[in-house]
């Protein structure tokens, strides 16, 4: 049925005829369709029935563009696009592979179209036929003029325009944790946030980056170590003799922006009473070992628990045969950072109050009484933390939608998709706290509101790209009532949570893997993963099969031992030392008067104010 015209020139400037395109094939006569290769973009003039398409190697279907008006090559999309035929894809892995990548996706010979309107009748078009449809060589310079980017230039771009939108989260979480902490510590948390992405910035370019995303090498032919790390790109050095792509150094960018995140959770949860050398040593082994080990094993190819592969259904090489589905990290980075946090909390103790602000409670002995009463210790600014929230949630944009990696082929619906899930999962995180909040306490409290938001947020991140909006309303809802539950649970247990990150980033984050293995759509999942597999892989609630649910438990289990442990024997091994905490002298003057050169004035009472909570 389908018949190829063969010519294998190509000019060393682009496709400058048709002539030089490969593989070219026309099917039906009523309702045709024109396929090109990828880097091919050609026009039907003179049958506005006839349309482009440019072949999409990693999707099922193509895309489609409009012929060429008298004003160039139209911009808009055809909202039907045609189907290919075969099924056949390529990783979209995050270049987590990208040499795999290249390779298969040159080897991809033919762009394959049906016709929508059933019609599969192929024809075979001459030379002459061909060279008739050419376009203006207007056209074609304007295409080679620089106006529309290559695919891999965007992609790039792309992962850019992304990085750029997570490091800014780190001005969110500065904002978030300055105001939450006393004045007299303002100097001292605002040091950590930068160092968590300067110093966090050499040990991803030494250690993590080869841990996480590197691929496998010689090692892993008598082992399954690729499984768990990798064993190329460190110091982004070249992969067994060859030239890392472009790419590469794209998705460094994105990924350490990323790690970063994680250990800031950190700072977070133990601030006001954490030494630097402490800090120096977790902020060390999280980002060169713990962090990158999850990142491996989630998203790259070859990790244990991966579900961006392209095998079939029932492959002994996927977790209970679909793998895990976390699109942008609920569990490999918000889960992550909130059980380091917890440990780091349990073994750090709570803060201690100044003497002078013990009065009227001269038996308080800090965050809480000797009776284990809680007493609320207020941060200095509500603005500040209220800031903070809304940069971390216009950050977050970047964190799911531009963690589809690609922007061409399709994945900008996907991109935009994730986009809507993500406000709506954090509008419903608001909205449910703000009215639990009311409904127990006769008050509508800012903070409640505010880590609503951030609850929504972090429950989204897993299930953002494969849920629907009203699943991501569910999810986010979910989300809220579980940060309000496990915050109150960490008072009950006398763990003091500076910015209550650990129920916002450990517990929601745990939640929003395990909603991606109820709310995955199969059509979601196919756009989004792979379709082969969307049939078996999608939600619990979806599909009869509950290996993604499975997985996703699996998944949250590991990380809760896996970093549990490690970061366990860390600050173990700190507080035997004695180094895991300032000296009470030291926290009660306060870090900035100790480490820093001294507190800025304090032009608010709240730093100097303890009252007792009415908080139970």
């Amino acid at each position: 049925m389908l018949r190829k015209v063969a010519s294998k020139s190509k000019s060393t400037s682009g496709w400058r005829s048709l002539a030089a395109a490969e593989k070219l094939v026309l099917l039906s006569p009523h309702h045709s369709k024109w396929c090109w290769p990828m880097d091919s973009v050609f026009a039907v003039p003179s049958d506005p029935r006839k349309y482009i398409c440019e072949h999409a190697p990693m999707r099922v279907d193509v895309a489609c563009r409009p012929p060429i008006g008298r004003g160039g090559l139209a911009s808009a999309w055809l909202s039907k696009p045609c189907v290919a035929l075969t099924r056949a894809t390529c990783p979209r892995d995050v270049v987590r592979n990208a040499l795999q990548r290249q390779k298969c996706c040159a080897q991809r010979s033919r762009c394959l179209c049906r016709d929508p309107f059933g019609v599969s009748s192929a024809l075979s078009v001459s030379k002459s036929i061909m060279e008739s449809a050419i376009p203006t060589q207007r056209v074609l310079q304007t295409v080679d003029s620089g106006l529309y980017l290559e695919k891999g230039e965007a992609d790039i771009f792309w992962l850019l325009f992304g990085t750029v939108l997570v490091f800014l989260m780190q001005a969110g979480f500065a904002l978030l944790e300055v105001g939450s902490v006393r004045s007299k510590n303002t100097k001292n948390i605002l040091t950590k946030n930068i160092l968590d992405a300067s110093y966090g910035a050499i040990l991803w370019w030494l250690v993590g980056f080869g841990v996480a995303i590197g691929q496998a090498g010689p090692a892993s032919e008598d082992t399954n170590i690729e499984e768990i790390l990798g064993e190329t790109y460190y110091a982004l050095a070249y992969d067994f003799g060859r030239r890392p792509d472009g790419n590469i150094y794209a998705t460094w960018m994105f990924q350490w922006a990323f790690a970063a995140t994680a250990v800031t959770i950190v700072s977070g949860v133990v601030a006001e009473r954490v030494t630097f050398i402490a800090y120096f040593v977790y902020a060390t082994v999280l980002i060169c070992l713990v962090y990158p080990v999850v990142v491996h094993s989630a998203w790259n190819a070859n990790g244990w628990a991966t579900a961006f592969r392209e095998d079939e259904p029932g492959s002994a090489d996927l977790l209970l045969d679909c793998g895990v589905i976390d699109f942008a990290g609920s569990g490999v980075v918000h889960m992550t950072g909130g059980v380091a946090g917890l440990v780091a909390a349990i073994f750090v103790g709570p803060r201690k109050v100044r003497r002078e602000d013990r009065f009227p409670r001269p038996h308080a002995s800090g965050r809480f009484s000797a009776s284990g009463e809680p007493i609320d210790i207020p941060g200095q600014s509500p603005i500040y933390r209220n800031l903070g929230t809304f940069i971390l949630w216009f950050g977050w944009f970047g964190f799911n939608g531009v963690s589809t990696l690609y922007i061409g082929d399709g994945f900008s619906v996907v991109a935009s998709k994730t986009m809507v899930t993500t406000v709506i999962a954090a509008a419903a995180g608001c909205l449910t706290c703000t009215v639990v909040g009311k409904a127990t306490t006769n008050i509508i409290d800012l903070d409640l509101a505010g880590n609503g938001v951030l609850a929504g947020l972090v429950s989204i991140t897993a299930p953002c790209s494969t849920c629907e909006p009203y699943g991501a309303l569910a999810i986010g809802i979910i989300g809220g009532l579980i940060y309000i539950g496990s915050s109150k649970l960490l008072v009950f247990m006398k763990i003091d949570d500076v910015v209550d990150a650990i129920p916002v980033h450990g517990f929601c984050g745990a939640w929003g893997v395990i909603a991606a293995g109820l709310f995955a759509t199969d059509f979601n999942y196919e756009a989004a993963y792979y379709s082969a597999r969307a049939d078996d892989c999608a939600g619990a609630f979806y599909v009869d099969s509950g290996n993604a649910l499975g997985a996703a438990v699996a998944f949250v289990v590991f990380i809760f031992f896996w970093v549990g442990v490690t970061m366990s024997i860390v600050f173990g091994t700190l507080s035997v030392l004695g180094v895991a905490r300032v000296d009470e002298e030291a926290e009660e003057m306060g870090l900035d008067e100790h480490h820093h050169g001294g507190a800025e004035p304090d032009s608010t009472s709240s730093g100097a104010t303890v009252h007792v909570s009415t908080k139970e």
